[in-house]
């Protein structure tokens, strides 16, 4: 509306949060020092509109909107309309998830040892369930959720699915690394009366970091326990392995290990696959190493335990469920590693020190007792500190530290000690292993009730560069122990 055709030329105005209204001159012109004079401050609210505040602006808004920044907006339409698909999820019939959400469910369930089709499929449906009430959408029913989530028919096809696709990634990714020979490792088993074969399959291949090694497992199926059995299950694995091989395609099993026991054991596998033709004439197979340090072991708990696993009901079993079983297993097996490389002398005073502790009064703490022994380098996995010198601080070749120094300055890393830049270059080896030395003992007070213990001679190695250290330089740090 031209405001100058209007009876009494007033012109009503705001600016800001001002607002007022002035009257034109006979010209028709306005000067903003006019609407300065005649204007006056206004509330947050005039009639329809509320006056907001975006950053360093202000403007006036209809009272059922909201002034937001454009980036915001972006963001809420986003979100909205990710609500949106999940709504759209549930409004079908039938389930109608893509393939690559089903993959992803599938392959999760393949983790569901001895679970159905069916109780897998009500698994998915609870955890859709318990999502959609974190999110509060109480709008979609039960029953819609049941439509829109994958049946037992569902499950069951989309595993076989998952497991084809899987296997041609993984063949593709094998022409992609150009392999032509393979490594395999024959692995046969019996759960709950089933013979079963295990055979993963292994290459090499080079990135943009170098070599990698790795492996696909191609078969888990049902086979007798023979050698000729097991071979006839390798083959039949590595001919639905390649069934879709283009004709320029050729990749050979090259060398294959397994355990050496059993029908099935790789030195009779061997002369099987051969005859199959399923490895060349010129392969090569290995024993298994695996099992050279935990069958001992185990032939040991057997023996003074009774056999172990589901069904046994055993100490050895209540000790490892209920007491830290796997840290108590670990100190045996590093007590085992490092009795094969102690001298005669060493394992007799080892077992004269175990004789006298079984001797001590089980009730007595060990922090109460006053003995303090210096144990070797390896006994129970843990480092005796007077090796940590300067003299066994051997420098290897094209390295700037020694040994002992670069084990003990990733030991500060490992246990978070924290040194300045001035403090690692000015402190002496022996302050650094002292910082150590007192890391461990401030931890034994955390867990023990050292009563009488004012100090510690050994520490548990965190680091790996330490743990390694101990595992290479064992006999130097004996020797020079002894010197």
């Amino acid at each position: 509306e031209d405001i100058t055709e209007t009876d009494d030329n007033v012109l009503y105005y705001t600016y800001g949060q001002c607002g007022g209204q002035i009257r034109f001159d006979e010209n028709g012109v306005l000067r903003f020092d006019d609407l300065q004079q005649n204007s006056q401050q206004l509330g947050t609210k005039m009639g329809a509109y509320t006056l907001q505040r975006y950053g360093q602006q202000i403007a006036w808004v209809p009272n059922r909107a909201e002034l937001i920044g454009k980036g915001h907006h972006t963001l809420l339409v986003k979100k909205a309309e990710a609500i949106d698909k999940l709504y759209q999820v549930f409004a079908g019939q039938r389930c109608n998830l893509p393939q690559r959400a089903r993959n992803m469910l599938a392959a999760c369930n393949l983790l569901a040892y001895g679970c159905g089709d069916e109780a897998k499929s009500i698994l998915q449906l609870g955890t859709c369930k318990a999502l959609l009430l974190v999110m509060e959408l109480d709008d979609i029913s039960n029953e819609a959720i049941s439509k829109a989530m994958p049946k037992r028919d569902t499950v069951a096809r989309d595993e076989h699915y998952l497991a084809a696709m899987a296997r041609a990634v993984r063949r593709q990714e094998m022409r992609d690394d150009n392999v032509v020979s393979l490594g395999g490792e024959s692995d046969h088993g019996k759960r709950k009366g089933l013979d079963h074969l295990v055979f993963p399959v292994k290459w090499i291949a080079r990135g943009k970091f170098g070599l990698k090694l790795k492996s696909h497992v191609i078969s888990t199926n049902h086979t007798g326990g023979s050698a000729t059995a097991t071979a006839l299950g390798i083959k039949k694995a590595m001919d639905n392995f390649t069934k879709f091989d283009k004709p320029t395609d050729s990749i050979k099993l090259k060398v294959l290990t397994g355990d050496t026991g059993g029908g099935s054991a790789v030195q009779n596998l061997i002369t099987e696959v051969k005859r199959l033709h399923v490895m060349s004439q010129d392969c090569a197979f290995a024993n298994c190493l695996l099992h050279g340090l935990d069958k001992p072991m185990e032939n040991a708990c057997v023996a003074v335990f009774g056999k172990q696993g589901i069904g046994h009901r055993t100490c050895w079993q209540l000790l490892y469920l209920n007491s830290g079983g796997p840290k108590v297993f670990e100190e045996m097996m590093n007590h085992m590693k490092s009795v094969e490389k102690q001298s005669d002398v060493e394992r007799a005073e080892g077992l004269e020190a175990f004789k006298k502790g079984v001797e001590l009064d089980y009730s007595v703490p060990n922090a109460d007792k006053t003995a303090k022994v210096d144990v070797t380098a390896r006994v129970g996995g843990r480092l005796t500190l007077s090796l940590l010198i300067l003299k066994n601080d051997t420098k290897l070749s094209g390295e700037s530290e020694g040994i002992v120094t670069k084990a003990v300055h990733a030991e500060l890393k490992a246990r978070n000690i924290k040194l300045t830049e001035n403090e690692m270059n000015k402190l002496k080896l022996r302050d650094k292993v002292h910082k150590i030395r007192a890391h461990e003992f401030k931890e034994l007070r955390l867990t023990r009730d050292l009563k009488q213990e004012t100090d510690v001679s050994d520490v548990e190695p965190l680091s790996v560069e330490m743990k390694a250290f101990l595992d290479e330089k064992h006999d130097e740090l004996l020797a020079a122990k002894g010197k």
